[in-house]
């Protein structure tokens, strides 16, 4: 749970931005493992544009401002009562080449990641730290 704790305060540090979780992906939803500013959200739909296309995605996913971006603009994060704006998200993916889950970071401001920040996310998602502390079997 401490190592979960770190990523998620790592993540939005790195970022600047108030909103990060560390969450698998299952069949029909994305699960928290971990999460920083949602209120208690534990899970979210597979609604697409978010978590369902992170997933999917071979380098991070970004999204600087959800008003403008039509890929995530019908999911509830986006639409619903947070109001989401800003989402950078990246698969993480298991030392055999399997995507169980994602770690993102998240703002109801729009932003735009650095490159800096982007390859620090990238790496991060591949390292076997992400990969435990989501509980991803190798």
């Amino acid at each position: 749970q401490r190592v979960r704790a770190r990523h998620r305060v790592v993540a939005a540090r790195l970022f600047g931005v108030p909103m990060a979780t560390v969450s698998i992906v299952d069949t029909d939803r994305v699960w928290f493992k971990a999460s920083l500013g949602l209120q208690g959200a534990r899970q979210t739909t597979l609604d697409p544009g978010l978590g369902a296309s992170v997933i999917l995605a071979d380098k991070a996913y970004v999204v600087s401002d959800a008003r403008t971006d039509p890929r995530p603009s019908a999911h509830p994060l986006v639409t619903g009562e947070l109001g989401l704006q800003f989402y950078v998200a990246a698969a993480i993916t298991t030392a055999s080449g399997h995507r169980r889950g994602t770690v993102a970071v998240m703002d109801t401001e729009p932003h735009q990641g650095t490159a800096k920040q982007l390859a620090m996310l990238e790496a991060w998602r591949r390292s076997s730290w992400t990969t435990r502390s989501c509980g991803c079997p190798r």
